[in-house]
């Protein structure tokens, strides 16, 4: 996820975003931005550069809600364009399967009951 969100930037190409199926790569990403040393490192030695994580936001949400209720097609339009172009990237470079995977398999295999359980309790 992380080398396909830094070749996206360097192309041009879209901005990814981690849709729900996706959770479990976002956790992920989470546990090593924690290490920021190992992360930042990481990040310049084989991505060109540091990968921010851009999270969703509450203002995010209220506009999207907004949008929604003011034109729910185009809003719908919007967010089916914008995973065909994430979809076509992944494909694109990294392959079908692992599209397949992100898409599909990790939403099966990583629910959120699922990835609450697995969690360690905080120290």
């Amino acid at each position: 996820w992380l080398w396909a969100c830094a070749r996206s930037r360097e192309i041009g190409g879209p901005k990814l975003a981690i849709f729900t199926s996706m959770t479990v790569i976002d956790e992920m990403w989470h546990e090593f931005i924690l290490c920021t040393h190992d992360y930042s490192s990481f990040c310049d030695d084989y991505l060109a550069g540091y990968v921010h994580h851009e999270p969703f936001t509450r203002a995010d949400r209220a506009a999207f809600h907004e949008s929604s209720s003011r034109d729910p097609m185009a809003q719908r339009k919007l967010q089916e364009d914008q995973l065909t172009a994430i979809m076509g990237f992944i494909h694109d470079h990294l392959g079908e399967r692992v599209m397949y995977r992100w898409f599909r398999t990790y939403k099966r295999r990583y629910t959120a009951e699922f990835l609450h359980s697995h969690r360690l309790p905080m120290t």
